[in-house]
């Protein structure tokens, strides 16, 4: 028999898709995290197999962790896993953190929560905390902070030191991604979108739009100044006209 078939299986293969902890190869998978965000099925088959994995659940909240950090939390038992030590956007009153939500697909079914949180002092400072929907394995938060600038264009996915129950983290090289905006899909998440109500709002679609109506301005204000400086020509020129004529018929 090959080595794939000596591979301990991992629970929930039907669902994300990953058969045995080689065809996962969390290490792998722990590398580019340092760069990148986890694929939806990669998060569920993390979360469903923990244990498996022998990755570390943390007794409390590590602080200050660095980008690309990854760390696992009981939430049952650490209720205060947000307690990192960074400052993250606030909501209107000023005091709870803001904290879009959604629901991610991994297949045709919604099977993993997400909370972004985006950091107060450098905006493109992310934190990302995912758990699953089944209420048997919705114990187990797993954790992600990745520096994501929001003027890249290219999808790096750069060595870097990765974290996971060290509980000490190294500070990384900043990296570069893919940020179109799109809602997140059951392949992938590498995009970041917040959520607001129902729907995703990006920093570059609301860009956008200011540009735009921006743009609309500046056309509306030069087709005036135009006209305006047409018209006052035309009025001095007959202007000349007519104090010619006047003087002629003297």
């Amino acid at each position: 028999m090959g080595d794939t078939d000596q591979s301990p299986k991992l629970a929930g293969a039907e669902i994300h898709g990953f058969a045995t902890v080689k065809a996962l190869n969390i290490e792998e998978k722990l590398k580019k995290a340092a760069a990148g965000w986890f694929r939806p099925n990669e998060i569920h088959a993390i979360l469903s197999n923990h244990n498996l994995l022998k990755l570390p659940v943390h007794p409390e909240p590590v602080q200050n962790p660095s980008s690309g950090s990854v760390f696992l939390y009981d939430r049952k038992v650490v209720r205060n896993f947000r307690k990192d030590g960074h400052s993250w956007r606030k909501k209107k009153d000023g005091k709870s953190v803001q904290e879009a939500h959604e629901k991610l697909k991994v297949g045709n079914e919604e099977r993993v929560h997400v909370y972004y949180a985006r950091g107060e002092d450098d905006p493109d400072f992310y934190r990302r905390c995912f758990w699953l929907l089944d209420s048997e394995l919705e114990r187990i938060v797993l954790v992600h902070y990745l520096y994501v600038p929001r003027t890249s264009k290219e999808n790096s996915l750069s060595p870097g030191a990765l974290v996971i129950g060290s509980g000490e983290s190294t500070p990384l090289p900043r990296n570069n991604l893919n940020l179109s905006s799109q809602t997140p899909d059951s392949n992938s998440i590498s995009q970041h979108s917040e959520v607001s109500g129902g729907g995703i709002v990006s920093d570059e679609f609301n860009s956008g739009n200011n540009n735009s109506e921006s743009s609309k301005d500046n056309t509306w204000k030069s087709l005036t100044s135009d006209l305006l400086r047409s018209v006052l020509t035309f009025c001095g020129f007959a202007f000349v006209g007519l104090m010619y004529w006047s003087n002629r018929e003297q």
